[in-house]
């Protein structure tokens, strides 16, 4: 029984900031309260198990090295238009007032937790009862739709897999400008892990700790250089 309710909700979720337009509200703040982008990179996350079949398909193979990067914009932007072919205006509303509330909050997290670990432990009865009735009720029902919809699914897996982290964007647009020989992955390096043991070496400033303290910070910062580079590459 528990295992089918949770099925049932890991459905309704699979089909930062919400930076949308207002026609797009509410579904981009739906998509974000039930923790839809990371369902959906949790649930490729177990295909690229070594010991899982899926992680030596070619899909897989192209997924699975950049899933950590790609943005929970992209799959919510993807989504998003299929979501609103089956969740009214006030649905979504519906939606939000229940995952926003303080059960309804806490469920997305711990079904995150077991879509992760495979283990079903997370989830009280009391959870169980919640998600049993918020799946009875029209936005409920309307999630569930948007979840067996076979098209979201696949533009979103489509969107996954021809992403770009800009690493690779810049690099490409480097090797398609210059003669310059060096790799792609020597010219273009990857950051720092560590901001607080490496700089450029026209940074004057002492090593700080703001952005390991402030982390909303460093995903706005990288959003910015992103939509900037790509703007200067006429992307």
């Amino acid at each position: 029984m528990k295992l089918a309710a949770l099925l049932l909700v890991a459905a309704s979720l699979l089909g930062g900031d919400v930076h949308a337009s207002d026609q797009a509200q509410p579904w981009s703040k739906a998509l974000e309260v039930i923790g839809y982008a990371a369902t959906a990179r949790a649930s490729f996350a177990k295909g690229c198990s070594q010991d899982n079949g899926l992680s030596t398909t070619p899909a897989y193979r192209v997924i699975c090295p950049k899933l950590g990067t790609i943005p929970a914009e992209l799959i919510e932007r993807t989504a998003l238009p299929y979501l609103q072919k089956h969740l009214s205006a006030p649905q979504a509303l519906d939606a939000i007032e229940f995952y926003t509330s303080p059960i309804g909050r806490g469920l997305p997290p711990k079904i995150l937790k077991e879509i992760e670990t495979g283990k079903y432990d997370q989830l009280t009865a009391e959870d169980l009862q919640q998600m049993n009735r918020a799946n009875k009720l029209p936005f409920g029902q309307a999630l569930k739709q948007f979840a067996m919809d076979r098209e979201v699914n696949i533009a979103v897996a489509r969107a996954m897999l021809t992403y770009e982290p800009y690493q690779a964007r810049a690099c490409k647009t480097r090797s398609a400008s210059s003669r310059d020989p060096t790799p792609c992955h020597r010219a273009c390096p990857t950051a720092p892990a560590d901001a607080s043991k490496d700089a450029p070496s026209f940074v004057s400033e002492r090593p700080g700790d703001r952005m390991q303290r402030h982390p909303e910070a460093l995903r706005s910062t990288q959003r910015y250089v992103q939509n900037v580079a790509q703007w200067l590459a006429g992307a």
